[in-house]
């Protein structure tokens, strides 16, 4: 004689029945028949993107809830597939919140030589923070590219040499000069 399994439970406790043997479908039982005039539209490209996740209205109630405390300390952690249209979901939500609010401030932090750890923080016009860094790096990129040209060695020794030649040349005519203004009152410098 057989031996029949124990039957088994959900999580409330509640006794299962045992579930059917599966039936087969035939490819005429998938087929789906839709009226021609349902769809307004052409192809989907000519549909405007839905502004929600379907079948998230949980999910979008607690972001709507989470977009309206504006107290600090708080954040929002948003999780799930890749490919499902979390990032655009959450930028649309976003927009419609802050539409027509001010907009805040860059704050960008750039480094104190002096105390390397302790950076200043700069407030700048909305923007601008952006702006500020894509032209650090290209003054960073001409640095690196007209430094090292500036420093070849013959190049720098010859505009040494010429930049001393020029200074020791007017050192020596303001010595003369003061030189001839001490003889007037009958001076000399030693």
């Amino acid at each position: 004689m057989a031996e029949r399994s124990q039957p088994k439970h959900d999580w409330k406790g509640r006794r299962l029945k045992h579930a059917r043997p599966p039936k087969g479908l035939a490819a005429h039982d998938l087929d789906i028949d839709l009226p021609d005039d349902l769809f307004t539209f052409e192809s989907t490209s000519d549909v405007e993107p839905l502004d929600e996740i379907i079948g998230q209205n949980r999910a979008m109630e607690a972001l709507d809830v989470g977009l309206g405390i504006t107290q600090e300390g708080y954040n929002i952690f948003v999780a799930g597939l890749t490919g499902t249209g979390k990032m655009g979901t959450i930028r649309r939500s976003l927009e419609v919140r802050t539409e027509g609010a001010v907009v805040p401030p860059d704050w960008v932090f750039v480094n104190n030589f002096d105390e390397p750890d302790r950076p200043w923080a700069i407030s700048l016009k909305a923007g601008c923070g952006r702006k500020l860094q894509k032209h650090m790096q290209e003054f960073v990129d001409r640095l690196q590219d007209i430094l090292p040209k500036a420093f070849r060695q013959e190049d720098f020794s010859q505009e040494k040499e010429r930049l001393s030649e020029t200074y020791h040349k007017r050192f020596q005519e303001r010595l003369d000069e003061l030189d001839a203004k001490a003889r007037e009152h009958n001076f000399t410098i030693r």
